[in-house]
């Protein structure tokens, strides 16, 4: 999604949040008064009116924060992963390995063939999975972090197997098969 859409969507919802309140303030609201009581007494009206200014001069404030959630969009987007970008997962990998203190990281790619989703038809043509082998030497707490870590990144990830060997006080032998769906670089043109 781009940032012009992203932006058309939170005016969009910001608009149609204004124009709830007004309905509920202008249609709904004047008609639910108590038996016997002045539903249009003037000073209703004027409660209403003095809301209703309320929320058009609150108007710039929205309009501000609207603009300030474009700028954290655009100040995020360099960590957006490309689509259909190879290394995304292995600098995650990096970045994460060096949070969490883990040693002995190694990562292999392992290409797109690694699939257990049978695609057919255009989602064929459009998305592939990614494969990542990762080997580590570390302990449960480090992994668990490790883990906690990976699937807080920006994408779907599934690992597909992890096998942990050996007892050592230095930590065990970890491996991990990461798999990610990603859209192919040709579908990004249309």
């Amino acid at each position: 999604m781009g940032k012009n859409q992203i932006q058309l969507i939170v005016l969009g919802a910001m608009m149609l949040v204004v124009t709830g309140v007004l309905v509920y303030q202008f249609v709904i609201t004047p008609g639910k008064g108590a038996p016997g009581s002045a539903a249009g007494a003037p000073v209703d009206y004027r409660s209403q009116l003095i809301k209703a200014e309320m929320l058009v001069k609150s108007i710039p404030q929205q309009r501000e924060e609207v603009a300030r959630l474009g700028q954290e969009v655009d100040a995020y987007a360099p960590e957006i992963p490309m689509e259909d970008d190879q290394t995304w997962l292995s600098r995650q990998i990096n970045k994460i390995s060096g949070m969490t203190g883990m040693s002995d990281v190694s990562q292999r790619y392992q290409g797109s063939s690694v699939s257990d989703f049978k695609f057919e038809g255009e989602l064929q043509e459009k998305y592939a999975e990614k494969a990542w082998e990762i080997r580590m030497k570390c302990g449960f707490h480090e992994l668990g972090n490790f883990l906690s870590e990976l699937e807080n990144t920006s994408r779907f990830l599934e690992i597909k197997d992890i096998s942990i060997e050996g007892n050592d006080p230095g930590g065990q032998k970890v491996v991990l098969l990461v798999q990610y769906l990603a859209r192919r670089a040709a579908t990004r043109a249309k």
